[in-house]
């Protein structure tokens, strides 16, 4: 069996990413105990109750509002929160999958006299731990062709990328022009019956020759082909131009996205004359 280091957990919760900022994290599974041990038992006799489960979070301090522990903070007493926690190599397709609901019920620093200030949250599982796999969606190996051709309508080509990359060999290289419109699709591609009900988020790469606003550009994922019935419209998050940023989308309803055929790319703004790479797309 293989080690694996814990350099590269994925870890989001409520659609928030706490691992970059985390130096440890440790999941506690329990069984309650009831002791029915008899007169002339050898050994004591037990019967299992209910199962439960919590996870500890530890971070070095950091004062900004973005730190972790901070953003988590405001979440005690706002109810449950999605969880999804992946041991190993970053979440990449077929690793290991934790997800469930928590409570975040604490947040706790300390500042020993002869060490660094550390902070750390507690989360307590709320219902089931469930175990399963990150889904690949698209590795984006290949080009987008689902309408037959390298782009749709004018002024848009996509192409794979054997440069510029964050996973695998390719990435997906789309370009527009001043010709293309806002609002159109800018690339389709056609992906074999993902099922992702069993994940909470949307997760990739993504980087814009433009720096961008929040909701500028949308995923798009849809249960036939063609993008004709999209169930999922994601916006992606600020991109800031030339830099490769992993994208954490939350899902709305992942219990309608059993059977995804077909994804795309849209762009709601005119973002003049730019370049998108994407790369990577799982369901964590």
């Amino acid at each position: 069996m293989g080690q694996i280091h814990g350099k590269n957990v994925y870890l989001r919760l409520s659609g928030s990413v706490i691992d970059s900022d985390g130096n440890n994290a440790t999941m506690d599974i329990s069984v309650d105990t009831a002791e029915v041990t008899s007169y002339g038992d050898g050994y004591k006799e037990y019967l299992e109750g209910a199962a439960e489960w919590s996870m500890t979070v530890e971070f070095f301090y950091d004062g900004t509002d973005k730190h972790a522990p901070d953003v988590a903070f405001d979440m005690i007493g706002s109810g449950k929160k999605a969880l999804s926690f992946c041991p190993e190599d970053n979440a990449k397709a077929a690793s290991v999958r934790y997800y469930g609901s928590v409570d975040v019920t604490r947040k706790s620093a300390v500042a020993p006299v002869g060490g660094a200030v550390t902070m750390s949250l507690t989360l307590q599982g709320v219902g089931t731990l469930n175990k399963g796999t990150v889904v690949l969606i698209d590795d984006c190996e290949a080009q987008w062709d689902e309408t037959g051709g390298d782009g749709i309508g004018t002024g848009v080509t996509n192409d794979v990328d054997a440069t510029d990359f964050k996973r695998g060999s390719n990435s997906i290289k789309i370009e527009a022009t001043d010709l293309h419109d806002a609002g159109n699709y800018l690339a389709m591609a056609t992906v074999a019956s993902r099922d992702l009900t069993t994940c909470h988020y949307v997760t990739f790469w993504a980087k814009c020759s433009e720096t961008t606003s929040a909701a500028d550009l949308k995923l798009h994922l849809s249960k036939t082909a063609n993008l004709a019935g999209i169930t999922e419209s994601l916006d992606f998050p600020v991109l800031t131009a030339g830099v490769w940023r992993e994208v954490n989308i939350a899902l709305v309803d992942p219990s309608d996205c059993g059977d995804i055929d077909s994804i795309g790319i849209e762009d709601d703004v005119d973002l003049g004359e730019f370049t998108l790479r994407i790369d990577d797309i799982r369901g964590t």
